[in-house]
């Protein structure tokens, strides 16, 4: 559908914030239509479904995190290297560009560099400590660094583990991000 190839249009209607005659006029030339009166009612129909969803999508996230706590960590590093690492982890992951480490920011010390890719010393994490229910709401993580986006904090590195979801920030993005995550588990 044509929506949908358009994330944006969807969350425009979603939220009802849409001019819909000029989004029908759009459709229309895009499909090789002239049909624009259907287009408009069909585009109407969406809304009101894609906003009943997101509705309903919210208060299930929102449920989530109202029983989810947050937990803070400074001297925090992230390793980046070609091959497995026999160091102590916070968390790790491994994919095909190599192998992840957030670790204890004593543990750089102890590495010699040509096993690393990157090293980000000065980080901190934040950990959402979630209910069971997080793995079957689709949207929890989303909604979450979302809002952090929005405030142009950026997650230098995310990883989930069955009800815990680290999010390592930059020291200086700590605090409000700490403030701002906090707020949302409130809603």
């Amino acid at each position: 559908m044509f929506i949908k190839g358009k994330p944006y249009l969807q969350e425009a209607l979603e939220n009802g914030v849409v001019n819909y005659s000029a989004l029908a006029r759009m459709v229309g030339r895009e499909m090789g239509t002239r049909n624009y009166d259907a287009i408009k009612a069909a585009l109407l129909r969406i809304s009101r479904k894609l906003g009943k969803n997101r509705r309903n999508m919210e208060q299930k996230v929102l449920k989530v995190l109202r029983t989810s706590r947050l937990e803070m960590r400074d001297k925090i590093a992230v390793i980046i290297a070609h091959r497995k690492l026999d160091i102590p982890v916070i968390a790790n992951a491994k994919s095909a560009s190599g192998h992840t480490y957030i670790v204890n920011s004593e543990t750089v010390e102890r590495l010699r560099s040509r096993d690393l890719l990157k090293i980000q010393k000065n980080l901190s994490m934040i950990t959402v400590i979630s209910p069971e229910s997080l793995e079957e709401t689709p949207g929890v993580i989303a909604y979450l660094l979302s809002a952090l986006a929005i405030e142009n904090i950026n997650v230098v590195e995310f990883v989930s583990c069955y009800m815990d979801s680290l999010l390592v920030l930059k020291n200086s993005d700590v605090m409000k991000a700490y403030e701002i995550l906090s707020e949302k588990l409130k809603e």
